[in-house]
């Protein structure tokens, strides 16, 4: 017998034509009836864990504040911060995501207290010139 046309030729010939023909079935059916512009924000959001605190403007102006939730095919889940209502908002729909965080008060961040802390720090600077001059001048 010829080598060329061993059993183990054949097999091996013969799943190889048959992966050529699953190839194309086997491929993502994911987000493919998308605009470009609504798997671009598909793909933005999956950067994000599930509870993720993000801001949302949408494509009529108005802006969502609140948390991620499960992501599906043509649309996501979303807790509005205002109302902790859960709605489904479209990919069309989002014009641009942004991370941010929870707000509470003014005060939350640092950078708030700067005006406290250079005023402290200038009669820290008066005091220690003050005591210098009365042990060391007297």
């Amino acid at each position: 017998m010829n080598p060329l046309f061993c059993s183990k030729s054949m097999v091996r010939l013969a799943l190889a034509w048959t992966l050529i023909g699953i190839l194309p079935m086997c491929q993502a059916q994911g987000a493919g009836n998308l605009s470009k512009h609504a798997r671009k924000v598909h793909k933005t959001l999956e950067r994000y864990a599930a509870g993720s605190y993000l801001h949302l403007e949408l494509s009529d102006g108005t802006d969502l504040y609140g948390t991620l939730g499960s992501l599906a095919d043509t649309s996501f889940g979303f807790v509005d911060s205002d109302n902790n209502a859960t709605q489904s908002v479209t990919y069309e729909s989002v014009d641009h995501v942004r991370r941010d965080a929870p707000t509470v008060s003014r005060g939350d961040y640092p950078h708030h207290h700067g005006r406290l802390l250079k005023v402290v720090l200038v009669g820290a600077a008066a005091a220690a010139g003050f005591a210098v001059y009365e042990v060391y001048v007297k």
